[in-house]
């Protein structure tokens, strides 16, 4: 996730920033892996809140 995390750009980290992000379908591997991912880095991303269903 780290490596992830290094992969993005300042913009796409403003893009991010204040926002919700929803999660549909998590119980696949894809969504298993960006729920934990926002949830990793919620303070850094300046994530508002993540809803996962």
């Amino acid at each position: 996730m780290v490596d992830s995390y290094g992969q993005l750009c300042g913009h796409e980290k403003n893009n991010l920033r204040d926002s919700t992000i929803l999660l549909t379908d998590c119980g696949d591997s894809l969504g298993y892996y960006l729920e934990h991912f926002f949830a990793h880095f919620p303070e850094e991303l300046q994530i508002e809140s993540i809803i996962a269903l």
